[in-house]
């Protein structure tokens, strides 16, 4: 089944709504400032229309292609070697998970044991509890957190 590309998109919304693209050009910029100007229901619903058919799409393709595969085929592996392998349980369908995301590394790529290395660039200093209160309390509560994904006002409330 083939995706339906972003102008048959716009073209089946826009034909589905009441006002054409000319009436918000037209009104664009008073309609801003005016939350209760007929223009943002207009936008809201071509909004909705185009993420409901995004997510029918989206469905119909995985059905299909659910559809193609055959059970037993989901779990066929061709192996390293040319040979085609076949998962039958689930310990056996995780080895292959595994083996697929965490490759083994190559032989090639192993440090040289005789390796001089370069002279440290700074020395090591312990980082102390007071200065990660000191960070803590500099930052601002409702800001977005950090690659941790702490919010900073747990790590504030936390370290009271």
């Amino acid at each position: 089944m083939a995706l339906p590309t972003l102008e048959k998109v716009v073209d089946k919304g826009a034909n589905g709504c009441e006002v054409g693209n000319e009436t918000a050009g037209q009104d664009g910029v008073p309609a801003a400032n005016d939350p209760s100007h007929p223009i943002h229901a207009i936008h809201r619903q071509r909004r909705t229309q185009y993420a409901e058919l995004l997510q029918q799409t989206k469905r119909d393709h995985w059905v299909a292609w659910l559809e193609e595969m055959e059970e037993e085929g989901i779990w066929d592996r061709r192996g390293t070697g040319g040979e085609e392998e076949e998962a039958r349980d689930n310990q056996r369908k995780s080895e292959l998970l595994h083996e697929a995301f965490f490759l083994k590394p190559s032989e090639e790529a192993q440090v040289d044991p005789g390796h001089e290395y370069p002279p440290p660039a700074f020395t090591y200093e312990e980082v102390m509890d007071a200065q990660i209160l000191q960070a803590i309390a500099r930052l601002k509560p409702y800001k977005a957190p950090g690659p941790s994904g702490i919010p900073h006002v747990v790590l504030m409330k936390c370290s009271a």
